[in-house]
Protein backbone atom coordinates (compact mmCIF):
# COMPACT_ATOMS: atom_id res chain seq x y z
CA UNK A 1 0.00 0.00 0.00
CA UNK A 2 1.22 3.49 -0.88
CA UNK A 3 0.02 6.42 1.17
CA UNK A 4 0.17 9.89 -0.38
CA UNK A 5 0.08 12.82 1.99
CA UNK A 6 -0.61 16.32 0.77
CA UNK A 7 0.69 19.41 2.50
CA UNK A 8 -0.61 22.82 1.37
CA UNK A 9 1.98 25.25 0.01
CA UNK A 10 1.82 28.69 -1.56
CA UNK A 11 -0.26 29.43 -4.66
CA UNK A 12 -2.54 26.46 -4.13
CA UNK A 13 0.14 23.84 -4.86
CA UNK A 14 0.72 20.81 -2.69
CA UNK A 15 3.84 19.10 -1.45
CA UNK A 16 3.41 15.33 -1.64
CA UNK A 17 5.20 12.75 0.49
CA UNK A 18 4.96 8.99 0.15
CA UNK A 19 4.93 6.20 2.71
CA UNK A 20 4.93 2.58 1.59
CA UNK A 21 4.26 -0.81 3.15
CA UNK A 22 4.21 -2.89 -0.05
CA UNK A 23 7.56 -4.70 -0.58
CA UNK A 24 7.08 -4.53 -4.36
CA UNK A 25 6.95 -0.75 -4.26
CA UNK A 26 9.94 1.39 -3.30
CA UNK A 27 10.54 5.06 -2.76
CA UNK A 28 13.54 6.41 -4.70
CA UNK A 29 15.57 9.59 -4.14
CA UNK A 30 13.86 12.92 -4.83
CA UNK A 31 10.40 11.45 -4.31
CA UNK A 32 10.59 9.15 -7.35
CA UNK A 33 8.02 6.42 -6.88
CA UNK A 34 8.88 3.01 -8.37
CA UNK A 35 5.83 0.81 -8.79
CA UNK A 36 5.67 -2.34 -10.94
CA UNK A 37 8.76 -1.26 -12.84
CA UNK A 38 7.45 2.24 -13.57
CA UNK A 39 9.05 5.47 -12.36
CA UNK A 40 6.62 8.23 -11.46
CA UNK A 41 8.27 11.63 -10.79
CA UNK A 42 6.72 13.57 -7.95
CA UNK A 43 8.54 16.82 -8.75
CA UNK A 44 8.37 19.05 -11.79
CA UNK A 45 10.55 22.14 -12.32
CA UNK A 46 8.96 25.51 -11.68
CA UNK A 47 9.58 26.56 -15.30
CA UNK A 48 8.38 24.51 -18.23
CA UNK A 49 9.06 25.60 -21.82
CA UNK A 50 5.93 27.75 -22.00
CA UNK A 51 6.72 29.66 -18.79
CA UNK A 52 10.36 30.02 -19.79
CA UNK A 53 9.59 31.41 -23.24
CA UNK A 54 7.01 33.84 -21.86
CA UNK A 55 9.42 35.23 -19.26
CA UNK A 56 12.37 35.45 -21.65
CA UNK A 57 10.34 37.20 -24.34
CA UNK A 58 9.22 39.82 -21.84
CA UNK A 59 12.78 40.44 -20.62
CA UNK A 60 14.58 40.15 -23.97
CA UNK A 61 17.45 42.69 -24.15
CA UNK A 62 17.38 45.61 -26.55
CA UNK A 63 19.37 44.79 -29.71
CA UNK A 64 18.77 47.99 -31.64
CA UNK A 65 21.81 49.90 -32.85
CA UNK A 66 22.76 52.82 -30.60
CA UNK A 67 24.12 56.07 -31.98
CA UNK A 68 24.89 59.58 -30.85
CA UNK A 69 24.15 60.47 -27.24
CA UNK A 70 22.83 56.99 -26.42
CA UNK A 71 26.04 55.37 -27.65
CA UNK A 72 28.18 57.79 -25.67
CA UNK A 73 26.12 57.09 -22.55
CA UNK A 74 26.62 53.35 -23.03
CA UNK A 75 30.36 53.79 -23.46
CA UNK A 76 30.54 55.77 -20.23
CA UNK A 77 28.45 53.10 -18.48
CA UNK A 78 30.75 50.31 -19.66
CA UNK A 79 33.79 52.04 -18.14
CA UNK A 80 32.20 51.57 -14.72
CA UNK A 81 31.23 47.91 -15.07
CA UNK A 82 32.24 46.04 -11.93
CA UNK A 83 30.89 42.51 -12.40
CA UNK A 84 31.05 40.12 -15.34
CA UNK A 85 28.35 37.46 -15.26
CA UNK A 86 29.52 34.47 -17.28
CA UNK A 87 27.08 31.95 -18.75
CA UNK A 88 27.61 29.09 -21.19
CA UNK A 89 24.49 27.42 -22.54
CA UNK A 90 21.26 28.96 -23.81
CA UNK A 91 19.30 28.20 -20.65
CA UNK A 92 21.89 29.95 -18.47
CA UNK A 93 22.10 32.97 -20.76
CA UNK A 94 18.34 33.35 -21.17
CA UNK A 95 17.81 33.02 -17.44
CA UNK A 96 20.43 35.69 -16.76
CA UNK A 97 18.84 38.17 -19.18
CA UNK A 98 15.65 38.10 -17.11
CA UNK A 99 17.57 39.55 -14.15
CA UNK A 100 19.29 42.35 -16.08
CA UNK A 101 17.85 45.85 -15.84
CA UNK A 102 18.48 48.88 -18.10
CA UNK A 103 21.77 50.79 -17.74
CA UNK A 104 19.93 54.03 -16.96
CA UNK A 105 16.62 55.81 -17.29
CA UNK A 106 17.50 56.53 -20.92
CA UNK A 107 16.90 52.89 -21.80
CA UNK A 108 13.90 50.63 -21.34
CA UNK A 109 15.80 47.35 -21.09
CA UNK A 110 19.28 45.92 -20.75
CA UNK A 111 21.24 46.51 -23.95
CA UNK A 112 23.21 44.17 -26.19
CA UNK A 113 26.59 45.88 -26.57
CA UNK A 114 28.76 45.59 -28.53
CA UNK A 115 27.85 43.21 -31.39
CA UNK A 116 29.09 40.12 -29.55
CA UNK A 117 26.79 38.32 -27.13
CA UNK A 118 27.36 40.76 -24.31
CA UNK A 119 24.51 42.42 -22.45
CA UNK A 120 25.14 45.46 -20.29
CA UNK A 121 22.85 46.79 -17.62
CA UNK A 122 22.17 46.79 -13.91
CA UNK A 123 22.18 43.53 -11.95
CA UNK A 124 21.34 43.82 -8.27
CA UNK A 125 22.16 47.51 -8.42
CA UNK A 126 25.64 46.82 -9.83
CA UNK A 127 26.95 47.83 -13.24
CA UNK A 128 27.25 44.46 -14.93
CA UNK A 129 28.16 42.81 -18.23
CA UNK A 130 26.55 39.49 -19.10
CA UNK A 131 28.47 37.24 -21.48
CA UNK A 132 27.81 33.88 -23.10
CA UNK A 133 30.77 31.64 -23.89
CA UNK A 134 31.57 28.22 -25.30
CA UNK A 135 31.91 25.36 -22.76
CA UNK A 136 35.10 24.18 -21.06
CA UNK A 137 38.46 25.62 -22.11
CA UNK A 138 36.80 27.13 -25.20
CA UNK A 139 35.42 29.86 -22.94
CA UNK A 140 38.84 31.56 -22.76
CA UNK A 141 38.63 33.88 -25.83
CA UNK A 142 35.15 35.04 -24.79
CA UNK A 143 36.33 35.91 -21.29
CA UNK A 144 39.45 37.60 -22.68
CA UNK A 145 37.26 39.73 -24.93
CA UNK A 146 35.02 40.73 -22.03
CA UNK A 147 37.93 41.62 -19.76
CA UNK A 148 39.38 43.76 -22.55
CA UNK A 149 36.01 45.38 -23.33
CA UNK A 150 35.38 46.24 -19.67
CA UNK A 151 38.84 47.15 -18.35
CA UNK A 152 37.62 48.17 -14.90
CA UNK A 153 35.73 44.95 -14.17
CA UNK A 154 36.85 43.41 -10.88
CA UNK A 155 34.89 40.19 -10.40
CA UNK A 156 33.76 37.30 -12.58
CA UNK A 157 30.76 35.30 -11.41
CA UNK A 158 30.37 32.06 -13.35
CA UNK A 159 26.65 31.47 -12.91
CA UNK A 160 24.41 28.79 -14.37
CA UNK A 161 24.12 25.04 -13.95
CA UNK A 162 26.37 22.20 -12.84
CA UNK A 163 26.27 18.68 -11.47
CA UNK A 164 26.14 17.70 -7.83
CA UNK A 165 28.13 14.84 -6.30
CA UNK A 166 25.20 12.58 -5.58
CA UNK A 167 21.70 12.92 -4.23
CA UNK A 168 22.54 12.46 -0.55
CA UNK A 169 22.79 16.21 0.11
CA UNK A 170 21.68 18.14 -2.97
CA UNK A 171 18.43 18.15 -4.89
CA UNK A 172 17.70 19.37 -8.38
CA UNK A 173 17.73 23.19 -8.56
CA UNK A 174 19.58 23.56 -5.26
CA UNK A 175 22.38 26.13 -5.47
CA UNK A 176 26.12 25.36 -5.18
CA UNK A 177 28.60 28.10 -4.25
CA UNK A 178 32.36 27.61 -4.51
CA UNK A 179 34.45 28.28 -1.43
CA UNK A 180 37.27 26.55 -3.33
CA UNK A 181 37.77 25.83 -7.03
CA UNK A 182 39.72 22.66 -7.81
CA UNK A 183 41.22 22.68 -11.31
CA UNK A 184 41.52 19.26 -12.97
CA UNK A 185 42.35 20.52 -16.48
CA UNK A 186 45.82 18.92 -16.45
CA UNK A 187 45.09 15.88 -14.30
CA UNK A 188 46.63 12.48 -15.06
CA UNK A 189 45.19 9.01 -14.63
CA UNK A 190 47.17 6.00 -13.35
CA UNK A 191 46.99 2.46 -14.74
CA UNK A 192 43.91 1.75 -12.64
CA UNK A 193 42.12 4.81 -13.97
CA UNK A 194 42.48 6.78 -10.74
CA UNK A 195 43.51 10.43 -10.77
CA UNK A 196 47.19 10.93 -9.90
CA UNK A 197 47.36 14.67 -9.57
CA UNK A 198 45.55 17.86 -10.44
CA UNK A 199 46.26 21.50 -11.04
CA UNK A 200 45.86 24.31 -8.61
CA UNK A 201 43.18 24.66 -5.98
CA UNK A 202 42.07 28.19 -5.31
CA UNK A 203 40.45 29.50 -2.18
CA UNK A 204 37.87 32.02 -3.31
CA UNK A 205 38.85 35.46 -2.02
CA UNK A 206 37.58 35.98 1.50
CA UNK A 207 35.44 39.01 0.78
CA UNK A 208 33.57 37.14 -1.95
CA UNK A 209 33.01 34.28 0.48
CA UNK A 210 31.75 36.80 3.03
CA UNK A 211 29.16 37.92 0.50
CA UNK A 212 28.08 34.59 -0.97
CA UNK A 213 28.95 31.94 1.63
CA UNK A 214 27.50 33.48 4.80
CA UNK A 215 23.85 33.25 5.80
CA UNK A 216 23.22 30.93 2.87
CA UNK A 217 19.59 30.55 1.97
CA UNK A 218 17.35 31.15 -1.03
CA UNK A 219 14.69 32.83 1.11
CA UNK A 220 11.38 31.76 -0.40
CA UNK A 221 12.52 30.92 -3.94
CA UNK A 222 10.41 28.02 -5.21
CA UNK A 223 11.96 25.64 -7.75
CA UNK A 224 9.17 23.10 -8.21
CA UNK A 225 5.52 23.26 -9.13
CA UNK A 226 4.79 21.96 -5.65
CA UNK A 227 6.66 24.84 -4.03
CA UNK A 228 9.92 23.25 -2.81
CA UNK A 229 12.42 25.91 -1.72
CA UNK A 230 15.96 25.72 -3.10
CA UNK A 231 18.74 25.10 -0.60
CA UNK A 232 22.24 26.55 -0.86
CA UNK A 233 25.43 24.50 -0.41
CA UNK A 234 28.87 26.07 -0.06
CA UNK A 235 32.07 24.05 -0.56
CA UNK A 236 34.68 22.82 -3.04
CA UNK A 237 33.66 22.68 -6.69
CA UNK A 238 35.66 20.66 -9.21
CA UNK A 239 36.40 22.04 -12.65
CA UNK A 240 37.22 19.70 -15.54
CA UNK A 241 36.99 21.01 -19.13
CA UNK A 242 35.09 17.98 -20.47
CA UNK A 243 31.54 16.91 -19.76
CA UNK A 244 31.22 14.52 -16.81
CA UNK A 245 28.16 12.34 -17.26
CA UNK A 246 29.33 9.08 -15.76
CA UNK A 247 28.96 8.10 -12.12
CA UNK A 248 32.25 6.19 -11.93
CA UNK A 249 34.25 9.08 -13.38
CA UNK A 250 32.38 11.60 -11.23
CA UNK A 251 33.23 9.67 -8.08
CA UNK A 252 36.94 9.60 -8.99
CA UNK A 253 37.03 13.37 -8.93
CA UNK A 254 35.12 13.48 -5.68
CA UNK A 255 37.53 11.04 -3.99
CA UNK A 256 40.53 13.05 -5.15
CA UNK A 257 39.22 16.29 -3.70
CA UNK A 258 37.17 15.33 -0.68
CA UNK A 259 33.97 13.51 0.10
CA UNK A 260 32.79 16.95 1.23
CA UNK A 261 33.11 18.40 -2.29
CA UNK A 262 29.69 19.45 -3.50
CA UNK A 263 29.82 19.28 -7.30
CA UNK A 264 31.47 20.14 -10.56
CA UNK A 265 31.45 22.17 -13.77
CA UNK A 266 33.68 22.90 -16.78
CA UNK A 267 34.96 26.50 -16.85
CA UNK A 268 36.34 27.34 -13.40
CA UNK A 269 39.90 26.29 -14.20
CA UNK A 270 40.11 28.88 -16.97
CA UNK A 271 38.76 31.61 -14.73
CA UNK A 272 41.45 30.93 -12.13
CA UNK A 273 44.05 32.08 -14.64
CA UNK A 274 42.35 35.45 -15.07
CA UNK A 275 42.43 36.06 -11.32
CA UNK A 276 46.15 35.30 -11.26
CA UNK A 277 46.93 37.44 -14.32
CA UNK A 278 48.59 40.69 -13.31
CA UNK A 279 47.73 42.17 -16.71
CA UNK A 280 44.08 42.76 -15.87
CA UNK A 281 41.95 44.19 -13.08
CA UNK A 282 40.14 40.97 -12.11
CA UNK A 283 40.47 40.54 -8.36
CA UNK A 284 38.23 37.55 -7.75
CA UNK A 285 36.19 34.79 -9.36
CA UNK A 286 33.45 32.63 -7.90
CA UNK A 287 31.23 29.85 -9.21
CA UNK A 288 27.50 29.82 -8.41
CA UNK A 289 25.59 26.98 -10.05
CA UNK A 290 22.15 25.48 -9.83
CA UNK A 291 22.04 21.67 -9.74
CA UNK A 292 20.69 20.43 -13.08
CA UNK A 293 21.90 16.82 -12.81
CA UNK A 294 24.15 14.49 -10.80
CA UNK A 295 26.83 13.60 -13.36
CA UNK A 296 25.60 10.02 -13.39
CA UNK A 297 24.52 9.56 -17.00
CA UNK A 298 20.96 10.71 -16.35
CA UNK A 299 20.77 14.25 -17.69
CA UNK A 300 17.89 16.37 -16.45
CA UNK A 301 17.67 18.98 -19.22
CA UNK A 302 14.15 19.91 -18.15
CA UNK A 303 15.70 21.33 -14.97
CA UNK A 304 18.41 23.50 -16.53
CA UNK A 305 16.46 26.75 -16.80
CA UNK A 306 14.91 26.43 -13.33
CA UNK A 307 18.32 25.56 -11.82
CA UNK A 308 19.95 28.55 -13.54
CA UNK A 309 17.17 30.81 -12.28
CA UNK A 310 17.77 29.61 -8.73
CA UNK A 311 21.50 30.37 -8.99
CA UNK A 312 20.83 33.83 -10.39
CA UNK A 313 18.18 34.58 -7.78
CA UNK A 314 20.64 33.71 -5.03
CA UNK A 315 23.44 35.77 -6.59
CA UNK A 316 21.19 38.79 -6.97
CA UNK A 317 19.75 38.49 -3.46
CA UNK A 318 23.22 38.44 -1.86
CA UNK A 319 24.39 41.50 -3.79
CA UNK A 320 21.23 43.35 -2.77
CA UNK A 321 21.61 42.70 0.96
CA UNK A 322 21.65 45.90 3.06
CA UNK A 323 25.08 45.10 4.53
CA UNK A 324 26.68 44.37 1.13
CA UNK A 325 28.83 47.49 1.21
CA UNK A 326 30.50 46.51 4.50
CA UNK A 327 31.50 43.16 2.97
CA UNK A 328 32.11 44.40 -0.56
CA UNK A 329 35.38 43.18 -2.13
CA UNK A 330 38.04 45.83 -2.45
Amino acid sequence: MVTLRRFPCFHGFYSISYSCTDPQISIWPHNILKCNGLYIPAEKPAFDEVKKDKLCEKKKPDKTRKEGAELEELRAFCKGIEYILMTVNDNEYKAATTFMGPPSATFQKAVVYPKAVMVVGMFAGRKTALIKTEPGSKCRPFVEKAVKAYPNAKYIVCVGVGYAFGKDKCKLADVMVSSKICDFADCKFDKDGEIEDRGQTLDVMQNLKDIFCLDIDCEDYKVTEAGRIAKVHCGSICSYPALIDNKEMRDKFRRKVSTKAIGGEMEGGVLLQFQDDQGNTIKGVIIIKGVSDFGDGKKEKDWQFTAAMAALHYTKSKLEEPNYESRSPE
